[in-house]
């Protein structure tokens, strides 16, 4: 089983058609609304390219919420994983796109802190697994969900933002010594499900690797976002 652990959220994307000022109220010529977040979108990467996935995480108990559920079944996703949290609502993550394309990101990270390692059912963690982490977990989180891999011989890959390791020692001595694979931004989401779905499958790392690019430039361009991420029948009839 392939556990991708971290945020989910719903990502609400607008298009201007001019620029946005100071107390303006303007209307977008085009808006979508879809599932998001670097484990869920890594989650349907995997998915997608044939792996067996379990994505633990957090929603709030509220339309967003069902409408991950789902999408996140429709695409065969195990979902036990994921909790309602009452207190909050489902992080919603906003990128407006001006007329000269600069974009600004508004975007809620509530439901992380709520996160509990417990919520990996225990069966899962096996020489057979493979846990997928993101750089926007909590540190002691990912401490616990590293620690536990490592015990049960479970793989590991994180993402991380590029200035991890200038980190305090505290942050940095839990990532990169402690993963199986690690790699830069979480721009690979594509790509990261894609490889833990091939090395689940028994591909070569080598091969894996090469799928993995394959799955990346073919999201690139799609687009951005859950449509963009291609099916495995795309994926090997661009190899």
């Amino acid at each position: 089983m392939i556990i991708s652990f971290g945020s989910i959220n719903i990502t609400i994307e607008m298009t201007l058609n001019t620029l946005l000022n100071d107390g303006d109220t303007i209307s977008a010529y085009h808006n979508q609304t879809e599932i998001g977040g670097n484990a869920a979108l890594q989650a349907i990467a995997a998915a997608r390219c044939g792996g067996k996935v379990a994505l633990i995480g957090m929603i709030g108990d509220d339309l967003f919420g069902e409408k991950i559920i789902t999408t996140l079944r429709r695409e065969g996703i195990h979902t036990t994983g994921i909790a309602k949290q009452t207190e909050t609502q489902t992080d919603i993550a906003t990128s407006l796109i001006q007329a000269d394309n600069r974009i600004k990101h508004i975007k809620t990270e509530n439901n992380l802190e709520y996160l509990k390692h417990e919520q990996i059912p225990p069966n899962h963690l096996n020489e057979r697994g493979m846990v997928l982490l993101q750089d926007d977990v909590p540190t002691t989180l990912r401490t616990e969900i590293l620690n536990q891999a490592k015990s049960n011989g479970t793989k590991s890959i994180l993402t991380y933002e590029k200035n991890i390791e200038n980190r305090s020692e505290s942050n940095a001595d839990i990532t990169l010594k402690r993963t199986d694979y690690h790699f830069e931004e979480t721009s690979f989401n594509c790509y990261c499900g894609t490889l833990a779905a091939c090395l689940q499958a028994g591909l070569a790392q080598e091969q894996a690797e090469h799928y993995a690019k394959t799955a990346a430039n073919l999201t690139q361009k799609h687009g951005t976002g859950y449509k963009a991420l291609p099916y495995i029948d795309e994926i090997e009839n661009n190899l």
